[in-house]
């Protein structure tokens, strides 16, 4: 099986066997018994991550691709752990009309049913094999270029997405998985609520070492 994972940043590349801290941009190459695990860290962001994953996935064939990571959550009960994001959308993709805000879809510029979307859903379509003892809950996210950090914000987000968990890459990630049928999905662990910007609240050691346990026991399970 050749796998790749896809994080952001070389901290989220949780794995104890790298032997060089990968960079942005750069790929590096595992191999895991008759597996091969591929880690690709693109860099932080929509644009950074459809560039190095399109290009990537243009390259080489994957039978699963995992992007992985930290996000914020909309409440508590989901801070410190590890999430399966099953859906995920363009949050800030459109226009403002004044006080209120249209997606693109509901501009009319594009088709919410067009491939990849499904009502203007990106939908995670690889399953975690049930026999392993990664028992993580599936949770709905969006993705922005802005992190959430104002309450007004944060409540017409709540109110118009009804999403567990907050990112800066995964609808990104799912639409070039998708558009290049590609098996994927999404695992991150939360290491903040999404609040008023409190970065001295955040846990993203915690999170990390989270992530590090569930993606091990995610390849152990291949």
């Amino acid at each position: 099986m050749k796998v790749l994972f896809v994080c952001a940043t070389p901290e989220e590349a949780v794995f104890s066997n790298l032997t060089d801290r990968p960079v942005n941009g750069t790929l590096s190459v595992i191999p895991h018994g008759l597996h091969q695990i591929d880690i690709l860290v693109t860099g932080v962001g929509m644009t950074a991550t459809a560039f190095q994953l399109g290009r990537q996935l243009l390259r080489n064939d994957y039978d699963l691709a995992v992007n992985i990571g930290v996000c914020g959550a909309f409440n508590h009960t989901f801070v410190g752990k590890v999430v399966d994001i099953r859906q995920d959308c363009f949050a800030d993709f459109g226009a403002e009309d004044d006080e209120a805000f249209l997606d693109v879809f509901q501009t009319g510029l594009m088709d919410e049913n067009a491939a990849p979307f499904i009502n203007g859903l990106l939908y995670a379509d690889y399953q975690l094999k049930e026999n392993t003892s990664l028992k993580i809950p599936d949770v709905k996210g969006i993705t922005v270029n802005k992190s959430s950090g104002n309450e007004n914000t944060i409540d017409k987000l709540k109110s118009m997405y009804n999403a567990d968990v907050e990112s800066m890459e995964g609808a990104a990630f799912l639409y070039c998985c998708k558009m290049s049928h590609t098996p994927c999905i999404q695992i991150r662990a939360v290491s903040n609520l999404i609040e008023k910007r409190n970065r001295t609240a955040w846990k993203i050691q915690e999170a990390l070492s989270a992530l590090r346990l569930a993606v091990a026991t995610m390849i152990n399970a291949l």
